[in-house]
């Protein structure tokens, strides 16, 4: 889905008893290279004097967003993305720890990075224990592939050629396989022609995707 909306949540930091801190985030799809949080707003749910929350979006790495730890387990910087992204594209994202001399201890140790989805707030990734960050340290992490809501076990691909069924394949694994017309799933591919209609549907009957369907 498209989303704008996105939010680090810290719960707990390096051992330092004052205050955490995000140098820097960035975040990026499969489509380009490009930091999707670049001309970003942001705000906190909390800030140490000028360690503003836009601070972690400012491409600089000798800036950052600093917070009470008190915030914890709920400390938060909400992002909203200048130009909308699909949730499913979103590939992986970077963080700087931290970069004032002898504050390893502010940096982050367990997170999530989160979208909002309209009703609520849906985990992207979440990280327990990173530890031993470096002065000016870049992390990079990778984003699982979002499953489309209510999509759950095996799904179906259903096959219509001028409104008969002519398939319908099944695969753990979403692909085009099937067969040549008949209804037993095969390893052959089964070639669409433009006269064809399909639906990609799960176990629970939630279509995925789907032509004009007879």
């Amino acid at each position: 889905m498209l989303a704008t909306r996105f939010k680090l949540n810290i719960s707990a930091n390096n051992g330092s008893l004052a205050h955490t801190a995000c140098s820097e985030l960035e975040l990026f799809a499969n489509s380009d290279g490009n930091d999707r949080t670049t001309g970003c707003s942001a705000t906190a749910s909390s800030v140490i004097g000028a360690n503003a929350a836009i601070k972690c979006f400012d491409d600089s790495s000798v800036t950052q967003w600093g917070a009470v730890i008190t915030d914890f387990p709920d400390c938060w910087n909400e992002f909203v993305l200048l130009v909308p992204v699909e949730t499913e594209e979103l590939s992986s994202y970077t963080i700087q720890g931290w970069h004032y001399t002898g504050e390893a201890s502010i940096a982050m140790k367990d997170f999530t990075l989160a979208y909002w989805d309209n009703s609520s707030w849906v985990t992207l990734d979440e990280r327990q224990d990173e530890t031993g960050w470096l002065q000016y340290e870049v992390r990079e992490f990778i984003i699982s592939p979002i499953s489309a809501p209510n999509a759950s076990g095996i799904i179906s691909l259903k096959i219509s050629r001028k409104g008969i069924v002519t398939a319908t394949v099944m695969s753990g694994i979403v692909g085009i396989f099937g067969n040549s017309g008949g209804t037993t799933p095969s390893l052959d591919r089964y070639v669409l022609v433009s006269t064809d209609d399909f639906q990609l549907v799960s176990t629970d009957n939630f279509i995925l995707v789907s032509s004009d369907f007879a």
